[in-house]
């Protein structure tokens, strides 16, 4: 690739960029960033589809290659301090959302300065050096990161996850019957008035083609071969299940599932909006609760939730005491979930301590 490669997007593809930005609303972390009076969003890649990624990068799969993009709008005067993303990535690209002053500059070997126009694209090696000149006509980029760099020699050690939390997924497919018998359900409105739930707690029961028995025959897998539990000493039990129904701007709000072991939900019809996030409820932030570190990014050790990317077919099991929530349903149809709790029955302990619940 030459230093600099150029290219414009289509206006019908930029704003897709900004409505996708505008329906989120996300954190400010320009305090810690090279960003200057102006609004900056941290790795907001998991909000782009990957058609939309497709459309904004249509060559070399680099929509396959980039792993970050985060979003920023700049106030009166606002600026990028000079610096270059040598450390993270190997290329890095910029796409201008509206016509605007405060142009882009380029060190060397580049050497230019490019004026902000809606739709274009820069793409650039990332030991380049470069920033950004005041801006006085609210400026908006997209900045991503393509080909992650994986460290050597000093930078490589080894990171251990000791006791993580699970989510445990897959997709086992959804038929024709089962959509059909969640359009003919009756719903009552729940509490919050974010969303409907079936009338029956016991919803497995009245399902076609045996779906309880092949739901429970899924949790068994999951229980035996991602938690190695012996489930000829102990086993799981449905307690009730219950169909979910999001119309329009419907979502379900931070929860957890009481008087369960393990919940599960299965993705019915799903749209490309509604994925479930779930919560650190301790909020440890690595040392101890009440302190506050920032941090470059999120990953897996410093985290305080996580998305959790669905789609139709799709089962998924989780302790019954995380905390997590759904996104907002941005469509005007109706999507359909499926949960339902989980009990163990059986033996548990020995001596002194044992316990038997059938």
């Amino acid at each position: 690739m030459t230093d600099l490669k150029t290219y414009t997007l289509k206006d019908t593809t930029v704003d897709k960029i900004l409505n996708c930005i505008n329906d989120n609303n996300f954190e400010d972390i320009s305090f810690k960033t090279m960003t200057e009076n102006g609004f900056q969003t941290k790795n907001i890649i998991d909000y782009f589809s990957k058609d939309l990624l497709k459309e904004i990068l249509p060559f070399d799969d680099f929509d396959k290659r980039c792993f970050h993009l985060h979003y920023i709008e700049y106030s009166e005067g606002g600026r990028q301090v000079n610096h270059n993303h040598v450390d993270t990535e190997e290329y890095s690209f910029i796409i201008y959302l509206n016509d605007s002053d405060g142009g882009t500059y380029f060190q060397e070997p580049i050497n230019t300065e490019v004026k902000p126009e809606k739709g274009k694209v820069l793409i650039f090696k990332s030991n380049v050096y470069h920033g950004g000149l005041p801006s006085y006509k609210n400026k908006k980029i997209l900045v991503g990161s393509i080909d992650k760099k994986n460290y050597e020699g000093t930078h490589t050690f080894e990171a251990h996850s000791l006791f993580p939390k699970f989510v445990f997924k897959k997709n086992i497919g959804v038929d024709n019957d089962l959509i059909n018998f969640c359009n003919n359900q009756e719903y009552v409105r729940m509490e919050s008035n974010n969303g409907d739930f079936s009338n029956d707690f016991q919803i497995l029961k009245k399902t076609p083609n045996n779906l309880e028995k092949m739901l429970l025959r899924k949790v068994r897998i999951f229980l035996d071969k991602g938690l190695n539990l012996n489930l000829h000493k102990h086993w799981p039990e449905i307690t009730c299940s219950w169909i979910v129904r999001h119309g329009k701007n419907d979502f379900a709000h931070n929860h957890w599932h009481e008087n369960s072991h393990f919940s599960c939900v299965y993705y019915i019809k799903q749209e490309e909006n509604g994925h479930i996030w779930f919560e650190n409820d301790a909020k440890s932030n690595v040392t101890f609760p009440g302190f506050k570190f920032d941090y470059r990014d999120d990953n897996s050790f410093n985290c305080n939730n996580y998305k959790l990317n669905v789609k139709s077919g799709d089962l998924i099991l989780f302790p019954s005491h995380m905390l997590h929530n759904v996104e907002k349903n941005l469509k005007d149809t109706y999507r359909y979930s499926l949960a339902f709790n989980v009990f163990m029955k059986g033996s548990f302990g020995k001596e002194e301590y044992k316990l038997e619940i059938r």
